[in-house]
């Protein structure tokens, strides 16, 4: 077949969302974030816990009477999910999405999802305690259990106290014991979404490594050829 010509070819589009595993539980975590002032997700590795909660949420009209905050652990991951999101909506940085990292902060007032270290939230619940900006809270990645997200987490157990009304907290990771999470925030419901949406095969070394980036090279390589 010819190539088209210039004019002939599509004009490049903002990419949708993707279709993953979490997409298929929408209507579950809607209900258990209306019925609870805090919900435990604990979603495999690729099921889009990061980047689909804070989309859901939004299209459910969780931003009409504040913006959704979604912390990381690490500036890079802020600014990356942030800037995958972004892309998905179809917006530009800054505008309906942005990130806000130590030095740096890309928001708006258009902004209703924003991306933050826990440390910057941490800096903002200095000068607004009760973080009224915010109506829905999301603590992603905390499973790293660094001292901000631990102290993140005491604050958000005093902070629903005052806002259970209309502030919503959302505590995901990929690894964390939920039942112990629930029974800090008085047995909240814990939600289990499924990973990947295709076969992951694992492979073992046969030694045991002394250098464990060199022993994964091997493994991968002696089964790839």
């Amino acid at each position: 077949p010819s190539t088209p010509v210039p004019s002939e070819m599509p004009s490049p589009s903002p990419s949708g969302p993707p279709v993953l595993p979490i997409s298929e539980h929408e209507d579950e975590i809607v209900a258990a974030v209306e019925a609870n002032p805090v919900i435990v997700v604990i979603g495999e590795t690729g099921s889009g816990k990061s980047t689909q909660l804070s989309q859901i949420l939004h299209r459910r009209g969780y931003t009409r009477r504040g913006a959704i905050a979604v912390t990381q652990p690490r500036r890079v991951a802020a600014v990356s999910v942030s800037r995958r999101v972004a892309q998905e909506l179809g917006v530009s940085i800054g505008e309906e999405v942005g990130y806000a990292i130590r030095f740096e902060d890309r928001t708006s007032e258009k902004t209703k999802i924003k991306y933050l270290t826990d440390g910057v939230l941490l800096r903002e619940s200095l000068s607004n305690p009760e973080l009224k900006q915010y109506s829905v809270i999301i603590l992603d990645e905390a499973h790293e259990r660094s001292l901000n997200t631990d102290i993140l987490l005491g604050l958000m157990k005093r902070l629903i106290k005052h806002r259970a009304s209309d502030l919503k907290v959302l505590i995901t990771s990929a690894t964390l014991d939920g039942l112990k999470v629930s029974n800090f925030f008085s047995g909240c419901p814990v939600l289990n979404i499924p990973g990947t949406i295709f076969p992951v095969e694992k492979f073992y070394s046969t030694d045991r490594p002394t250098n464990y980036i060199e022993s994964s090279l091997r493994t991968a390589i002696g089964y790839t050829c």
